[in-house]
């Protein structure tokens, strides 16, 4: 055994040593922690977003020399959510991870894609949590990953809102269904001297380019678009601050997006002759002139269509075409960026029709086999579907819920489809009352209740709950099996075992409310071809 020695130290030096010793440990917990956790299949599942950057930050990864994408094509899939489409975008050129590369992966879903921001180092993967949405890893991965829930990259953070260069152009940030920036089908509207050139677009098939239309759109160092939109400045609540021309104040709430068009950030039309078939009747409190349609009584006339939309589901139309027209039902002005902007007085616009929002379709047969799936929205219409829904899906699928187009090769976590259908019949006074820091424990736990796994529940919430946290409370009830075969049935061939599909109402709140609560009853087995779907309503 070695003999022990005294060894004396200045006081300047050992300090000098304690310190680096601490931060030998700090930065090996952090990682070990990390690796120890992947190692053992032990992941954390939340998010954590990032946080604005006021100084240099010591965990900061700001030396990269961002780059084109390049695919990688051999890319493990490190997710249980299927294949992924995953890229190099970057060389880190200084710091703890020198050497390494930036890896962006997305998982290919149509709404709520996974993003997953990596550095590969040395043969090892490290997931920058603050800049991934991932999920709990499947337990039969074979990609083992040190999570860093602490480095930041300064250049992926932007701002809340930012400005044009000129006044009132204030845009707001808002999230984007993940996708590559491509110029096709942009134009540019300005160049910002911290974030580069800022584009839009025209309107024209948005849904090609993964883009919602008439919002704007700024080309991130890792190639991701990052959306902003501009909301009228002289709205409170959806009421516009105007003074008509006779001099009597707007107490109208209007809309600015086009109704029950999910791709459009505000209704536009063209400008070039508005003198033509519009008159100023108003101004707003920022000056704005604001102008209505001249010649109402025309067949054609915008106004008249809006009218006769209304009144259908009225036997006798509750207002006269005059009552109407003096109400102001469409308004337009010209917004800080010159475009167009038409607004429709919400009273009007018809509301019978619900969004079904994002249902999932999961199959789950006991073997590979190719199976047929149809909808029957008699009572609506389809408004989306990922893949392409035709005339029916016709797609093959494996007991681990692998689906794959036959025709375009393609593989999907599961069938996706909206609609705007007659939702008359899902009605319920029964339901939960939650504060909005309880929404996440309560959803896992409800939706564990009613049958869904965890990749299932995953999903569900990855969607759902970000949309639950504007209020304090929430009105939540869940409908099943008879409610939704009522609104959109389904038929499948071959014919499952098992069919479990749930679909989740909420209503925001600003105090708890006495509700009546009901059991949702015993968890259903899940035996043989068993066939999940879940999603959710929006009136």
């Amino acid at each position: 055994m070695p003999s022990k020695k005294v060894v004396y130290l200045t006081a300047s030096l050992a300090v000098f040593l304690l310190a680096a010793v601490i931060s030998y440990f700090w930065v090996s917990s952090i990682f070990n922690a990390g690796k120890n956790s992947a190692e053992n299949g032990i992941i954390n599942n939340g998010t954590s977003s990032a946080q604005t950057i006021k100084e240099k930050d010591p965990n900061a990864i700001d030396e990269i020399s961002w780059m084109e994408p390049e695919k990688i094509e051999d890319f493990q899939s490190f997710s249980d959510g299927g294949s992924s489409e995953t890229y190099k975008v970057g060389e880190i050129t200084g710091g703890l991870y020198k050497g390494g590369e930036m890896i962006l992966s997305i998982q290919p879903f149509y709404i709520g894609a996974s993003v997953f921001h990596l550095i590969k180092k040395d043969g090892d993967l490290y997931l920058l949590s603050r800049y991934s949405d991932y999920e709990p890893f499947s337990e039969e991965t074979s990609v083992q990953i040190v999570i860093d829930p602490y480095s930041t990259v300064p250049a992926l953070d932007f701002p809340e809102e930012i400005s044009g260069p000129a006044e009132r152009q204030t845009l707001k940030k808002t999230d984007q269904y993940p996708t590559i920036f491509s110029k096709e089908g942009l134009e540019k509207v300005f160049t910002s001297d911290k974030f580069g050139d800022v584009y839009t677009n025209d309107g024209d098939k948005p849904e090609e380019y993964n883009l919602r239309s008439n919002a704007f759109y700024i080309r991130s160092p890792d190639s991701l678009v990052q959306t902003y939109y501009y909301e009228p400045d002289f709205l409170a609540d959806g009421v516009p601050d105007i003074t008509w021309s006779g001099g009597k104040k707007n107490d109208g709430i209007y809309e600015y997006e086009k109704p029950y068009a999910q791709y459009y950030y505000a209704s536009l039309l063209d400008d070039k002759d508005i003198s033509e078939y519009l008159e100023e009747t108003g101004e707003s409190s920022k000056g704005d002139a604001i102008y209505e349609i001249k010649d109402p009584d025309n067949e054609a006339s915008d106004e008249l269509a809006f009218y006769e939309e209304y009144c259908h589901d009225f036997d006798p139309c509750p207002i006269s075409y005059d009552e109407f027209l003096a109400s102001h039902p469409i308004i337009y002005y010209v917004d800080p960026f010159n475009r167009l902007i038409e607004m429709k007085r919400e009273e009007f616009i018809p509301q019978q029709m619900a969004e079904m929002a994002k249902p999932a379709i999961y199959l789950y047969p006991e073997e590979k086999q190719t199976i047929s799936v149809e909808l029957d929205l008699k009572n609506g219409y389809l408004s989306k579907s990922d893949p392409d829904y035709g005339n029916g899906w016709l797609i093959e699928s494996d007991s681990s819920g692998n689906i794959v187009d036959p025709v375009s090769g393609k593989s999907y976590p599961y069938l996706f489809w909206e609609s705007q259908s007659d939702a008359s019949s899902l009605n319920s006074d029964k339901g939960f009352v939650v504060k909005k820091e309880d929404v996440g424990g309560f959803l896992s736990d409800k939706l564990g209740q009613l049958g869904l796994n965890g990749k299932e529940k995953a999903d569900f919430m990855e969607f759902w709950e970000p949309k639950m946290q504007d209020s304090p409370w929430y009105f939540v009830t869940f409908y099943g099996n008879e409610q939704m075969d009522a609104v959109a049935p389904l038929t499948i061939s071959p014919k499952p075992d098992t069919v479990i599909r749930v679909l989740m109402e909420y209503r925001p709140l600003e105090e708890p409310i006495p509700v009546k609560s009901y059991d949702l009853g015993n968890t259903p087995e899940r035996n043989g071809f068993t066939v999940i779907e879940w999603g959710g309503v929006i009136r």
